[in-house]
């Protein structure tokens, strides 16, 4: 998957020998932000990390505090982010190359907007600024912003690509009682309404 981002315009390609597409933030990008949430997992340790080690991948969805961190401060990340992806150049390539100057996103320059492209460049420009190790801060949580602080988005799950507060907020509206849990529980709340 890291080898899908091209150096020259820091965005990410689908496939071999074809061009970068701003869509691909998001399905490749989010990977390595996925990669970072499983515990015990370290991009810079690979030769260690055993996968069979882990039972269950349980996510914290809340967000803690916000603060826009400058590039130059490698104490809490270093210059291209933590996750396997160059985070900045990602960022770069989204708010450069694939802005329509009426509004909306690109798939790449010589495109015209659409919803599609605009959704999953939006998603992956949040995955990229709010995902990472943020070192030495242990509670604490800085997103990593190219240029203007006004860039930063809200963060939006890698896995369910939702603002993370709604998702949290869907997630205790559903784990109530009235809901089923299960297919056999589902089948019987159906039928018992005939």
């Amino acid at each position: 998957i890291v080898s899908r981002q091209m150096r020259a315009e820091g965005g990410f390609q689908g496939r071999t020998n074809k061009l970068v597409d701003s869509c691909y933030s998001f399905w490749q990008g989010a990977i390595p932000a996925l990669l970072h949430l499983i515990p015990g997992y370290d991009a810079t340790n690979l030769i260690n990390f055993d996968p069979n080690d882990i039972d269950s991948v349980e996510v914290e969805l809340n967000s803690g505090p916000y603060e826009i961190v400058n590039v130059g401060q490698d104490i809490f990340y270093d210059e291209n982010g933590s996750l396997l992806s160059d985070q900045l150049r990602l960022q770069q390539y989204i708010l450069v190359c694939c802005q329509f100057i009426e509004g909306g996103l690109r798939d790449k320059p010589s495109k015209h907007r659409d919803q599609y492209h605009t959704c999953y460049s939006l998603s992956g420009l949040s995955v990229s600024q709010h995902y990472g190790l943020m070192k030495g801060l242990p509670n604490e949580y800085f997103p990593l912003v190219w240029g203007d602080k006004k860039n930063l988005l809200e963060r939006t799950d890698p896995v369910y690509n939702v603002e993370v507060v709604k998702l949290k907020k869907t997630m205790e509206y559903f784990r109530q009682d009235k809901f089923a849990s299960n297919h056999n529980e589902l089948v019987g709340q159906f039928q018992n309404r005939k």
